[in-house]
């Protein structure tokens, strides 16, 4: 899949996906397996604690993204913050393992 990103969107969208296979990630994690157990839950105040970035520009980048089909909102929170939680769309952690691959799974792990 090609998809022009910005460098922002590009931060945004790793970030998303870097904090599901940190909650359920494993050793040769595939896209498939992180799509069929999407913990990729962020929410701005996630975003802007990760990325630094002010909520004004996480918005635009939130809605860029959600526009270009990548991310979308649950309208919940399945971990029970007080904002609703966004996660990445299937061809948003497809994307990331076509970039990155597999191995990178591996890194984010040990890494914490």
């Amino acid at each position: 899949m090609t998809k022009n990103l910005t460098e922002k969107e590009t931060a945004m969208l790793i970030a998303f996906v870097t904090e599901g296979i940190r909650c359920s990630g494993f050793d040769g994690m595939a896209a498939e397996d992180l799509i069929e157990d999407n913990t990729t839950w962020m929410n701005a105040n996630d975003l802007k604690d990760d990325l630094g970035w002010s909520k004004l520009s996480i918005g635009g980048v939130m809605s860029s993204l959600s526009e270009k089909g990548l991310i979308f909102d649950t309208y919940d929170s399945p971990r029970k913050a007080r904002v609703n939680d966004w996660v990445a769309s299937p061809d948003g952690i497809r994307w990331y393992f076509d970039l990155f691959g597999h191995e990178a799974t591996n890194k984010i792990i040990t890494e914490g």
